[in-house]
């Protein structure tokens, strides 16, 4: 059955507030116990939050745009989450939920955002619109702000063909749900939009993304196991990500950083990445936070790359096991490690070096690692030398050599290609640093005369 947000009382005229409306039509679809799709026409609504259920479809048509209210007051909060704990769109434990269709949905983001930067710098200082040094300071956030689209503990999820614009926040997050689709959507958020990831897949399972795309404030794809905001740790696992194109300051793909639960069993595809910090970035654990609790990072396993291009980012791959800076016999440890990881069909045209490896003298952390039909085009230049103080802080990596390879424990090797201009370390020969510790299978030591 066809609910019409408009038989419900939106005005659609940019001015008044119509999640109401909105909301009565979804809550009419609940107390049908029917499946139902509400239909939002062509129109300018102004909105706070909306809060979907079970068995419903929200049609968003050519022409409707959603804007997210100025007022936070407007936007319901999940008080038990200390950070990002406001929605636009929410659903909990929900089952059978889509939202589709070619309308807009515009998170406002201006309206939840001081006008300097995270570092104390007045508006413009970092600013680069043309995404020529990639890697940026955001603009510092306002107390409350609200994520576009929250849906924790939910069943069978389809987001399909809309738009998202500049969002406050994170734009997509599903936080411990299952058998999710996410198509053909455009995201599109501010460059220096503070934590403005285009799409969170935190402790969930069973996750398509296909045909995308997204450019990012923040992280475009990230997979995560905040573990601290759900009952028990859940591992994420069975991700599939094909055919999008990526662009964000930060990371075009980001794997880890936050929680103790595995992430495993994934794959990335036939991929893009342009105008970005890192294309890849898998770190076992994130430095010390006050808003995570973390209490050995989380294992990462069984992670495929294949038939990935990338174009101006700043470096290709970075994959770090353990905390840069950590102090001896520091608790708790940090044991988690990263293995079964693949790379196959990737080129790239680089700005700095790529890492690969452990911090730690111990080879427990980093285990086979695969390179295969790998070109990096490492180009250093005065604009990437300039860039290098943007440089987030848990990254830490300066290096002469456009790949570094430290502590791995079973590096395999193929058709491994590296060049570009003033860069160490542009050929095979000094591929590997003299503090690499890389075991390589005798067949390929040829190759490093």
């Amino acid at each position: 059955m066809l609910y019409n947000v408009l038989d419900f009382g939106a005005a659609g005229d940019g001015k008044t507030l119509d999640s109401p409306a909105i909301q009565r039509a979804i809550d009419a679809v609940k107390a049908s116990g029917k499946p139902g799709t509400v239909v939002i026409p062509a129109g300018d609504y102004r909105c706070g939050s909306i809060l979907c259920c079970s068995n419903l479809t929200i049609q968003l048509e050519a022409g409707a745009v959603l804007t997210a209210s100025e007022n936070i007051a407007d936007f319901c909060e999940r008080k038990e989450y200390t950070f990002l704990s406001h929605y636009f769109f929410g659903a909990f434990n929900c089952r059978n939920l889509a939202i589709t269709g070619a309308g807009t949905i515009h998170g406002n983001g201006f309206a939840f955002w001081h006008c300097d930067y995270c570092n104390g710098a007045p508006t413009g200082t970092f600013v680069d619109p043309a995404h020529e040094n990639n890697v940026s300071f955001p603009l510092r956030p306002k107390k409350g702000r609200p994520v576009v689209m929250m849906f924790v503990e939910c069943e069978n999820l389809l987001l399909r063909g809309f738009t998202i614009t500049d969002a406050a926040a994170f734009t997509v997050w599903p936080l411990a749900c299952s058998h999710v689709r996410i198509e053909n959507l455009d995201i599109k958020n501010y460059r220096q939009g503070p934590n403005s990831d285009a799409i969170d897949i935190d402790s969930s399972s069973d996750v398509f993304i296909t045909n995308c795309r997204l450019d990012a404030g923040d992280d475009c794809i990230a997979l995560k196991t905040s573990h601290y905001r759900l009952e028990k740790p859940r591992p994420c696992e069975r991700i599939c990500v094909s055919n999008c194109i990526l662009s964000s300051p930060t990371c075009g793909i980001r794997i880890g950083f936050e929680g103790d639960a595995p992430i495993r069993d994934c794959v990335f595809s036939n991929l893009v990445i342009y105008d970005s910090g890192h294309g890849v970035d898998i770190i076992s654990v994130t430095t010390r936070r006050e808003s995570m609790t973390i209490e050995h990072g989380c294992d990462i396993e069984n992670i495929a790359f294949a038939n990935i291009v990338m174009r101006n980012v700043k470096a290709a791959l970075y994959m770090r096991a353990g905390r840069f800076g950590a102090v001896a016999n520091e608790q708790p440890p940090y044991q988690a490690h990263i293995q079964d990881i693949t790379f196959s069909g990737i080129t790239a045209y680089t700005m700095d070096a790529s890492f690969i490896g452990c911090v730690e003298k111990s080879m427990e952390h980093v285990k086979n690692i695969t390179l295969r039909d790998i070109t990096l085009h490492c180009q250093r230049n005065e604009r990437s030398r300039a860039a290098e103080h943007f440089t987030q802080p848990h990254w830490e990596i300066s290096s002469p050599d456009a790949l570094d390879l430290l502590n791995i424990d079973g590096l395999f090797i193929s058709n491994l290609r590296v060049d570009g201009g003033d860069v160490a370390g542009a050929n095979l020969k000094n591929l590997v640093s003299d503090r690499a510790i890389v075991p390589i299978e005798e067949k390929y030591l040829d190759f490093l005369q």
